[in-house]
C-alpha cells in the first residue's frame, strides 16, 4: 500500500456483538475495475474479512486500527448518540455519557 492509493474508511455506530460493544470498520479502494475491501472490528483491532488486500497490507491496516482505536471509538460514540437521539424523544442530555 502506498500513499497514492485512494482508500476510504468507514465505521459503524457502536453495535452489540456477542453481548459486547463493538465498532465495525471497513476499508475500500478501487483497483483494476474492482473494489477491494478489508473489514475489522474494534476494540479488538482484528481484521475479520478481506478481498484484494495482501497480507502485508492487512498488517498495516491492523496497525492503523491499533494506533487510531481511541479516536475511531470516540467518533463512533458520537454517531451512536445521534442515532439514539433520532430514535428517542429529542433530549440530548441523556446521550452525553
Amino acid at each position: 500500500m502506498n500513499q497514492n492509493d485512494n482508500m476510504t474508511m468507514t465505521y459503524s455506530s457502536i453495535v452489540a456483538k456477542d453481548g459486547k460493544p463493538k465498532v465495525c470498520v471497513r476499508f475500500e479502494r478501487k483497483s483494476e475495475h474492482k473494489l477491494d475491501f478489508a473489514e475489522g472490528i474494534l476494540p479488538e483491532c482484528e481484521m475479520t474479512s478481506h478481498l484484494g488486500f495482501t497480507k502485508e497490507e492487512l498488517v498495516q491496516l491492523k496497525r492503523y486500527l491499533v494506533h487510531h482505536k481511541k479516536e475511531i471509538l470516540m467518533k463512533s460514540k458520537d454517531i451512536s448518540n445521534i442515532v439514539r437521539y433520532f430514535q428517542g424523544d429529542g433530549d440530548t442530555k441523556q446521550y452525553n455519557e
